[in-house]
């Protein structure tokens, strides 16, 4: 672990350095005023469900994994059709 010492600007900013820019941070403010910056990605609200569900999130693995290795299965699209 790496502690620094930096100062706020009179706006209250601080830089994290190039290494940083453009990245994502989680603020986590706790109430002794401790400030913890967890860097993130976010994912849209709409897609999240397949991060949360396993099974789900497997299968899309496995399917891409088949996909690499050209494993394909012939499907009549008529068994897909209303």
């Amino acid at each position: 672990m790496e502690i620094l010492t930096k100062v706020a600007d009179k706006k209250g900013r601080i830089t994290l350095g190039s290494k940083y820019a453009k990245k994502t941070f989680l603020i986590e403010k706790k109430k002794d005023g401790t400030v913890i910056l967890k860097p993130a990605e976010v994912v849209p609200i709409d897609e999240a469900w397949l991060w949360k569900n396993k099974v789900a999130f497997n299968k899309v693995i496995e399917g891409i994994e088949d996909a690499q290795m050209n494993r394909f299965t012939e499907v009549d699209i008529k068994d897909y059709e209303d």
